[in-house]
């Protein structure tokens, strides 16, 4: 039986090194950690190591973190950048736009992925563009979406 990324996989990894953004159809931490471990990139949870500790002062933060968190983890596996998308929701749709375009355009060595599940909507058609649709993805488990819960302390 194949699996719910066989052709999401097939086509990363034949564009290989670059940015490529995942636009989900609902928010699947799930999904984007096994693809992360299929892939054999690391997984890095944006919100949780940059935004998290900043507290009321993360929004200040600029787009331009993203790329810094990028360039802090890429161990030559390739990353993952789980929950960007809470740095771009502070952000203006236009600012969002420019990021999204110099995102995917930008030379890389290694493989960098970006997965959205609220703003995928706003990226331009691009090659390293990936929607997914919800017949695409396997039903999510009750398990899984305690799972995905966070609890503050």
């Amino acid at each position: 039986m194949n699996s719910w990324h066989n052709r999401l996989t097939d086509r990363i990894l034949t564009a290989g090194s670059g940015s490529h953004i995942l636009d989900f159809p609902a928010y699947r931490p799930d999904l984007v950690s096994d693809l992360a471990d299929v892939l054999g990139c690391t997984c890095l949870d944006f919100r949780k190591t940059y935004l998290a500790p900043m507290r009321m002062e993360a929004h200040k933060l600029p787009l331009s973190a993203l790329e810094a968190a990028v360039a802090e983890h890429t161990d030559g596996s390739g990353i993952v950048l789980q929950n960007g998308e809470a740095l771009l929701a502070c952000k203006s749709p236009a600012e969002r736009s420019a990021w999204f375009e110099a995102f995917l355009e930008r030379q890389r060595e290694g493989l960098v992925i970006l997965p959205l599940a609220l703003f995928g909507r706003e990226v331009a058609p691009h090659p390293n563009l990936h929607r997914l649709l919800p017949h695409e993805l396997p039903p999510e488990s009750f398990l899984t979406q305690l799972a995905s819960i966070s609890v503050r302390q």
